[in-house]
């Protein structure tokens, strides 16, 4: 049996993170789960144009799993990659039923069952899933096809901070609030933030977000939660709340990939370790090329930010969509709740969630220092159980679920 991965991309893709990890991790889960034999090919990295012609070369009289992982692909790219192909995938999959296809979009993580489903004959369904980070997607509307949980940015943190222990910092903050490229979500909560008094006396960084964009970010937040129970609280932080650029220079590699070629920041690592309570701000929300205000409800991924303080072993709140606490435990990790109030992440209001944890964050900063250092012995068993586990999941290279 094979296993041949393919890597579909319009720019540069995380070859050193794909190798080690992403392929490695596939090849581990299906040994896991039948008796096969599985002998890697060398993956191929090919652009959008190529992959037809790649295709027609691959020896289909051979049992196979075919990955094929598909990097920053728009949702109309997606689209056009199946609708080329379907011809070579049907033919594929109905040549013998040992064939397997997996299709991932590893960093969008959008939900393409339904594309995938359009171009795929239903009576081969069952030879095909779809690989996702997005822990909601199997909470949205009900597909054939099923899905494989891939926790893609596990070995990527692991990777850039397999070294940071060596240095050692001073606990003397409560929390760090890391929101260095500001889009719509991170643009809200910050002014939250801000109008609740919890960025002076903390560590955060913010970026560069130009008169324009703060401009559309303000009038279409205010249209598009004009509902919400915390309106008057949004509009007042956007509003009379201004937050400044306060800005840390991340390194990268010479490839320039800043998604998934980080690498490890003293000063940045310095900042996470000097906090009691990290913060995690992941943007669901933001103003699209177009001008349109792009809104993604079921957005729930576990990235760097997450596994940062995972690493580090800290408890951390979670500025992201509902349920992702809910979802994050499923994956068998632990949170926070009684110790920290976790009742936000039932809440289905955003603006309303936010403040919730905003609240909560008051509450704990105005905790005495005896109490605040009780709240983590408290905490101390979750927090080395989490790291425990995406140590094993990145040591084994059990990041498919």
């Amino acid at each position: 049996m094979f296993l041949k991965h393919i890597v579909v991309s319009e720019s540069e893709p995380p070859k050193n993170l794909i190798k080690e990890s992403y392929t490695p991790a596939i090849k581990n889960y299906f040994t896991s789960n039948t008796y096969d034999d599985y002998h890697i090919q060398p993956i191929e990295y090919v652009n959008i144009n190529e992959l037809k012609i790649l295709l027609s070369t691959l020896d289909i009289t051979k049992d196979m799993i075919l990955c094929i992982s598909f990097f920053r692909s728009a949702h109309s790219r997606f689209f056009d990659i199946l609708n080329i192909n379907n011809l070579f995938f049907n033919r594929f999959l109905q040549k013998s039923r040992k064939n397997k296809l997996i299709l991932s979009e590893p960093l969008e993580c959008f939900d393409y069952r339904n594309i995938i489903e359009h171009f795929i004959k239903p009576t081969i369904w069952s030879q095909v899933k779809f690989l996702t980070c997005n822990m909601d997607i199997e909470y949205g509307p009900r597909y054939t096809i099923p899905i494989l949980r891939f926790n893609s940015f596990i070995p990527f943190t692991y990777n850039i901070l397999k070294n940071s222990t060596q240095n050692k910092y001073i606990v003397d903050k409560d929390f760090f609030i890391p929101a260095n490229t500001i889009r719509g979500t991170k643009y809200i909560v910050m002014h939250l933030l801000n109008k609740a008094g919890l960025l002076e006396d903390n560590y955060y960084t913010y970026g560069e977000y130009t008169d324009l964009q703060k401009e559309k970010t303000n009038r279409d937040s205010k249209i598009f939660f004009n509902g919400s129970t915390q309106f008057d609280t949004l509009s007042d932080a956007l509003h009379n709340y201004e937050v400044e650029k306060h800005h840390i220079e991340i390194q990268e590699t010479p490839s320039g990939n800043r998604y998934l070629d980080l690498q490890y920041n003293e000063k940045l690592d310095m900042y996470y370790k000097s906090c009691r309570i990290g913060v995690v701000i992941e943007d669901y929300f933001l103003i699209g090329k177009e001008d349109k205000f792009v809104y993604h409800k079921l957005f729930n991924i576990a990235t760097e930010k997450t596994f940062h303080y995972v690493f580090l072993k800290k408890p951390f709140v979670v500025f992201q969509c509902k349920n992702f606490l809910r979802n994050f435990r499923k994956l068998g990790f632990e949170t926070f709740s009684p110790f920290i109030n976790e009742d936000y992440d039932d809440i289905e209001d955003d603006i309303e969630r936010f403040q919730a944890i905003v609240l909560e964050m008051q509450r704990i900063a105005n905790l005495s220092e005896e109490e605040k250092k009780t709240l983590l012995r408290n905490l101390g068993q979750r927090c080395n159980h989490n790291f425990s586990l995406m140590s094993e999941m990145h040591n084994k290279n059990q990041l498919i679920l």
